[in-house]
Formats: C-alpha cells, structure tokens, sequence
C-alpha cells in the first residue's frame, strides 16, 4: 500500500509477468448509489460536511447491483481477464465494499482505495491508482467507468472506455 493508495488482491498473488486488467468502478457503475445521493450536494462530497460524507457511505450496504455491468463483468472474469474494481471510496469503507461485492457474487481480483484521508478529487486519485496498477505490471485494457472527468484521465493515458 502505498500512502495514497490501498490494493489488494483477492487471490494467490501468481507471479506472472503481466495482467490484462479490466478496471470497474463502483458506485454509479456497478452500484446504483442513487438512493444515497441525496446525502452530497450536487454530487461533489468536498463541499460538504464530513457529516453528509459518513451519512452518504453509510448506505452502502442497501446500493442494488447495475446487472448488465455485473454480467460484463461476470463474462470478462468467466474469460480470464483480471477484475480490477478501483473506487473512490477510501479504505474506511473497505470491509463494506467487500461484503457487498459478495452479497452479490461480483467476481473480482483486486480493490484499489484510496487512502483514508485522501480528499482530492476522484480523476487525481485515480490517477494514482492507474500508476499503482502499471507499477504492479497490470495492463489496463478495458475501464468501466461513469465520471466524465476520470474517463478523461484514463484515454489521457491510453485506457480504453
């Protein structure tokens, strides 16, 4: 881990030289968080208290899966891609991330979070992220993601989305 970013796998690391990752975000992508926008102020979780921030990730557990992106999913693991699901969400959030995904049989490999007391806008810290996966040796062939301005920073730097 580095001191921006939290990763880890969900399998026995296998040493090989390179993964062809598939990157999925969560929330808005594969979580239908809309229950829980009310929370945030025009979505925008930085002009708000940390108050509304905790109330807003306290709702996770009731978020309802967004099936067609879980069965893309479900296909690209079922094809041996690796399944990167890189979050905005902070490592506070960690184990109700986890217990999520499985509820609902999401198949993954790897969680990259950001820090816990990472504040910078999404694309900066997923940035970051994006780095932390090349310095692992993955190969971000494909991004499923829903905010315009991290969709920009991944074609910046060559993802496909």
């Amino acid at each position: 881990m580095t001191d921006r970013v939290h990763f880890e796998h969900n399998f026995a690391y296998p040493g090989r030289s390179e993964f062809r990752t598939v990157w999925v975000d969560c929330d808005g992508t594969i979580a239908d968080n809309s229950h829980r926008q009310h929370h945030l102020d025009h979505g925008n979780y930085q002009g708000n208290s940390n108050e509304a921030w905790a109330r807003f990730m306290e709702g996770i557990p009731d978020d309802r899966p967004i099936h067609p992106i879980v069965n893309l999913v479900d296909s690209l693991y079922g094809a041996g891609y690796h399944v990167a699901i890189v979050t905005g969400r902070s490592t506070t959030n960690r184990v109700a991330t986890i217990d999520w995904l499985a509820r609902h049989r999401i198949p993954w490999n790897s969680l990259v979070m950001r820090a816990a007391d990472c504040m910078r806008p999404d694309h900066e810290a997923k940035l970051d992220m994006l780095n932390e996966l090349k310095r692992r040796e993955h190969r971000v062939v494909l991004a499923v993601e829903d905010r315009t301005s991290v969709v920009k920073m991944l074609r910046a730097n060559s993802v496909t989305c």
